[in-house]
């Protein structure tokens, strides 16, 4: 038709094409990358899973916890607990055959994007890093993840969700990179 315009919106591609060309099933291991903000300490800091929780930590645990995330946007460890948020803080966590998910636990629209083997991505200032991946949730207004200090070197990550704002103070906004197994 003469004069229409087909207009491709932020919301349009997080919530159909980014999906389609996600990863369905590559397993991939996760630690802090980058951050808009400068001299961000947790930077190659590593993905940790204990007790329902994960977490960043300084050190990267042996074995490191493996993710994958199928195409209906639903993450698990390898050992098959199913990763969450919860609605009542932002916070990620996992459930485990001890524990059951929270009430309003958010169980969907995880992402692992990028087909790379390296956790490299494009830096803020535009330089191009190695081919890499990011794991991402897309219910949220920004792509960062809140890296939030805990207790003994652990930082627990958050999102901001529509219903949810955690107190972010002294908190870190990070990408949390993908590395492909």
């Amino acid at each position: 038709m003469p004069g229409l315009k087909l207009l491709f919106s932020t919301a349009f591609l997080t919530a159909f094409v980014l999906p389609l060309t996600s990863a369905a099933t590559r397993s991939f291991t996760v630690q802090a990358y980058e951050s808009p903000q400068p001299d961000t300490p947790l930077l190659n800091y590593y993905l940790n899973a204990q007790g329902g929780r994960l977490f960043l930590t300084k050190n990267a645990p042996n074995p490191k916890p493996t993710l994958s995330v199928d195409r209906g946007g639903t993450a698990n460890l390898s050992n098959g607990n199913q990763i969450f948020l919860d609605t009542a803080n932002g916070k990620l966590g996992y459930a485990t055959s001890a524990s059951a998910f929270p009430p309003g636990a958010v169980t969907v629209d995880f992402l692992h994007l990028g087909s790379g083997t390296t956790p490299s991505l494009p830096t803020s200032s535009g330089v191009p890093g190695q081919p890499g991946g990011i794991f991402a949730w897309i219910g949220s207004d920004n792509r960062y993840w809140f890296a939030c200090p805990s207790d003994a070197g652990k930082y627990d990550l958050f999102k901001s969700m529509t219903n949810t704002v955690p107190n972010l103070s002294g908190c870190a906004a990070i990408d949390l990179a993908a590395e492909n197994v």
